[in-house]
């Protein structure tokens, strides 16, 4: 974990996001995360307004990078290994 961190913070003052995963650190740049291109992939491939179909949807996360997700949606589980970054998931509600 303190590598992973370390890799995070070069990437950040590198100018990019970052978020660490369960397997590695994500790194991008641009304003986007996994619920906002959640968002456009179910209205632009399914033609699905999460807004009005969140109760229907289950979204399934196992990291940090997966917060603004578990957090919008009402329906969302954790795998396992999610446990190791309890306390590091803003947003979170009750492991």
């Amino acid at each position: 974990m303190e590598a992973a961190e370390r890799i995070a913070a070069l990437m950040k003052q590198a100018g990019l996001n970052a978020k660490i995963s369960s397997i590695h650190v994500n790194g991008w740049f641009g304003g986007y995360d996994k619920l906002s291109t959640s968002r456009l992939l179910f209205d632009e491939r399914f033609g699905i307004d999460i807004e009005q179909s969140n109760r229907q949807i289950v979204f399934v996360g196992d990291s940090p990078n997966d917060a603004p997700t578990f957090a919008y949606f009402e329906n969302s589980v954790g795998v396992a290994n999610v446990r190791r970054f309890q306390g590091r998931l803003a947003g979170r509600r009750s492991m």
